[in-house]
């Protein structure tokens, strides 16, 4: 049974062509996904020195001290001294995705979109700026 025009037309926006996601697309998501993380951990370290403010000045004011307050601060510190150990590793896998969509950018098809270049260029710069590297030139894109 053949379909008609509008019908064809009709099954196309419904249904559109998935092409399936270039090596540039995954390599420049994953370096989304990494820059997200780093950003996240950031904010984490954030909230626990906050916390450690706050338990410290409740500690010096006398204001919600049991005999578990000093613990608490402990176990608060060290959870800091985790949050901050995770980032040498995380910059590395960084400085890899900068690397790998690089280089997926050198080797890129011809008719690449030019909104996957245009956000692999985002990544790159979002990463660069993450790891407080300068920003490269137009022409190294």
């Amino acid at each position: 049974m053949d379909r008609t025009a509008t019908e064809n037309a009709y099954w196309d926006r419904i249904n559109p062509v998935r092409r399936t996601p270039s090596k540039l697309h995954i390599a420049t998501q994953a370096l989304f996904r990494l820059i997200k993380e780093e950003k996240s951990y950031h904010k984490e370290l954030q909230h626990q020195k906050q916390r450690v403010e706050r338990l410290k000045a409740e500690l010096a004011k006398g204001i919600n001290v049991d005999v578990n307050s000093e613990y608490m601060i402990r176990q608060e510190e060290r959870a800091i001294a985790q949050t901050e150990a995770v980032f040498a590793p995380l910059h590395k896998k960084i400085e890899d995705g900068i690397k790998s969509v690089q280089e997926e950018l050198a080797y890129a098809e011809d008719p690449t979109p030019i909104d996957e270049l245009e956000n692999a260029r985002q990544a790159l710069l979002q990463a660069r700026d993450v790891l407080g590297l300068p920003p490269i030139n137009q022409d190294d894109y």
